[in-house]
């Protein structure tokens, strides 16, 4: 099985904590994540090395999406 997270940023909202405790319940699989911000965090460094995460080089959202 491959999920496929696409997330704003790498903060830590509500949302974000579900699809966290997601990732981590299926760390066995291919787990990838994007996030369209370049602002890391480090929220999501704990996750399992099998996890793949990509940050976009953009300030904003939107011009994250559209690369």
């Amino acid at each position: 099985m491959k999920l496929l997270f696409v997330l704003p940023n790498d903060s830590l909202g509500g949302a974000e904590q579900y699809l966290k405790m997601i990732a981590t319940y299926f760390k066995k699989e291919d787990v990838t994540i994007y996030f369209l911000k370049n602002n890391k965090s480090k929220q999501w460094l704990n996750l399992d090395s099998q996890t793949k995460q990509f940050f976009m080089s953009s300030r904003h959202e939107f011009l994250g999406l559209l690369r």
